[in-house]
């Protein structure tokens, strides 16, 4: 492909101009090379008409200098063939130029010796020079080298013939190095050449996969928040409905309605996880916290969604990496780690595990190293990985045997977050695989010396007495949030726009706290919203939380930057409550 006859001259023809250009080392080069001689001659040897040999020289060198300069000025463009010539010409002229030294000073041993180190001297300079252009460099070192040849065996004698051959050995050599010098050389060029190319391509390639990470990236936000929309306003009238319902069969149909809700609600989570982690919003807060109630948690959790045949076990003793039992008690084990993380780590995990075992053990253990560490294991005899396959499940949206795209099966994402979430608490992750025996995963833990986080739970619903404002361009939301949060003890003010808003904001001032939704009509944001009404209120950390669907890691980062709560759709009332209390107090 770069090999071509096009590029190949393309590539010829850089070098001839490079060779063929007029350098300060070039003229000083030329200018000594010639008054020197001239010194040496015209006073020391006392060897007359030495100045017009110089002159000569000088002219050959200027007319050099003139061509080059209507090249550089485009006053005629030669061909790579035609601009070789022209160089090979100059060659010529100036290595007659030189070598008509010997023209110009009588027959004499110590002459004839000075002229033999001159000329070796610009025969050495030239291989310097353009010995990478082997044509240019023979034209000039052959014709020098002949008339210093000529000029010794005119005179005779061992001496002189000896010098001749010395000469033309010289040359022999000089001309083999530049043969060699100029394949090496154009080789280069051309692997410099497909160098650049590649990495022309690289970078445009490079460049399309950005482009098209980033319109995946949009696609998804809008798709995600375009879900959200009526996903929140179902979730709201679902709460709201449940509250009022009084038999218990009415109850268990909603309590079905909520878990598909809840499904949907997981698989939209686990993009905006994604998101985060893109974006970089997940913030790491280390602690030294007991295990043990982790696990629990996510044990009782996931206990009832075993299937028949399937045993979810959590031992509560630790084993040793030989696989005896240690000393010390599973109550015992303290880890220093981002607990929120490393439970979202577990239970994806653990879901991953359940969904692929239809048959026998998932456990969750934790092994003791010799260092001190260690090794919490979440192991299954489900289906296994192929080995050929271990490596792709850490990739977004692979799925090991969903062709089908089974929703139950979730949406292939939950692996990728385990890796990069492992990657943000600087924890190994290994598994270990083999097809229809099980696969494990270890995650490795430092051992922290001492509890420095105490967890506290509370099952007080929080009332509160105050007037709050909603502000969402859709009003099956609007309605939704209302009914929902007016049974918490609010009363509950409503708007659909900024304008709206900002009314109901001047009528009302005993408002206490913003709910609002960042995608608004005619471009404004929930941002926006939020800073109008710490305005018209004058109040300038009036609470406020912005209410979501959409995962863009731009928008995510603007949010935060503005020091805002965000919530994400649709929104869980527990979550809901727990981060207005917060506000308030």
């Amino acid at each position: 492909m770069l090999q071509s006859d096009s590029v190949s001259q393309h590539i010829d023809k850089k070098r001839l101009v490079k060779a063929s250009a007029i350098t300060l080392p070039d003229t000083l080069g030329h200018v000594a090379g010639t008054l020197i001689p001239y010194y040496l001659f015209e006073y020391y040897l006392q060897a007359s008409h030495v100045l017009s040999w110089v002159l000569l020289v000088l002219a050959t060198f200027f007319l050099r200098m003139i061509t080059y300069a209507l090249l550089k000025r485009g006053v005629f463009n030669p061909t790579t063939q035609q601009w070789e010539y022209i160089l090979t010409g100059l060659s010529i002229i100036s290595a007659s130029a030189w070598g008509s030294l010997v023209f110009f000073i009588p027959e004499n041993t110590v002459y004839s010796l000075t002229i033999a180190c001159i000329f070796f001297a610009c025969i050495g300079g030239a291989l310097g020079a353009v010995g990478n252009h082997f044509p240019v460099f023979t034209a000039f070192a052959i014709p020098i080298s002949l008339l210093l040849t000529i000029h010794f065996l005119m005179h005779g004698g061992i001496l002189f013939i000896s010098m001749a051959l010395v000469t033309i050995s010289y040359t022999i050599a000089c001309v083999y190095i530049s043969y060699r010098f100029t394949k090496t050389s154009r080789k280069e060029s051309i692997l410099n050449e497909q160098n650049k190319q590649l990495v022309k391509q690289l970078s445009h390639e490079k460049e399309q996969a950005e482009k098209a990470n980033a319109e995946k990236s949009r696609f998804l936000a809008a798709a995600n928040h375009d879900l959200r929309q009526p996903l929140q306003a179902m979730n709201l009238f679902i709460e709201a409905l449940y509250q009022d319902l009084e038999t218990s069969h009415h109850q268990v149909l909603l309590m079905k309605l909520r878990e598909s809700m809840h499904s949907m609600n997981e698989l939209l989570s686990s993009l905006l996880d994604m998101s985060k982690l893109d974006a970089g919003l997940i913030h790491v807060h280390k602690d030294g916290f007991f295990i043990l109630p982790l696990l629990e948690k996510v044990y009782s959790q996931f206990k009832q969604q075993v299937s028949r045949g399937v045993e979810l076990y959590l031992p509560k003793v630790v084993y040793t990496t030989q696989g005896h039992t240690a000393s010390l008690a599973m109550s015992d084990v303290i880890v220093r780690s981002d607990p929120v993380l490393l439970e979202s780590i577990v239970r994806n995990l653990l879901s991953n595990a359940l969904k692929y075992t239809k048959q026998g053990q998932v456990s969750m253990q934790c092994v003791q190293r010799e260092e001190g560490n260690y090794i919490l294991t979440i192991k299954d005899t489900g289906i296994g990985i192929a080995s050929e396959e271990q490596e792709r499940v850490f990739d977004a949206f692979y799925q090991v045997g969903n062709t089908s795209r089974d929703r139950n099966k979730g949406i292939g994402l939950g692996l990728s977050i385990v890796k990069h979430t492992c990657q943000l608490l600087q924890h190994k992750l290994t598994m270990h695989s083999e097809i229809n025996r099980g696969t494990c995963f270890e995650i490795y833990l430092p051992m922290a010396n001492k509890v420095t986080l105490v967890s506290s739970t509370t099952s007080v619903i929080p009332t509160f007495n105050m007037d709050i404002l909603i502000v969402d361009d859709d009003q099956a939301i609007l309605d939704g949030m209302q009914a929902m949060i007016s049974r918490w003890g609010c009363t509950v003010f409503t708007a659909n726009s900024q304008v709206q808003a900002s009314i109901t904001l001047k009528e009302h001032a005993s408002i206490r706290l913003l709910l609002v939704d960042y995608r608004l009509q005619d471009g404004c944001t929930g941002i926006h919203v939020i800073k109008e009404a710490r305005k018209i209120l004058k109040q300038p950390r009036l609470p406020g939380i912005i209410i979501t669907g959409d995962t863009s890691p731009n928008i995510l980062q603007t949010i935060e930057s503005e020091g805002f709560h965000t919530l994400h759709k649709p929104i869980k009332p527990a979550q809901l409550r727990t981060l207005m209390r917060h506000l308030l107090e």
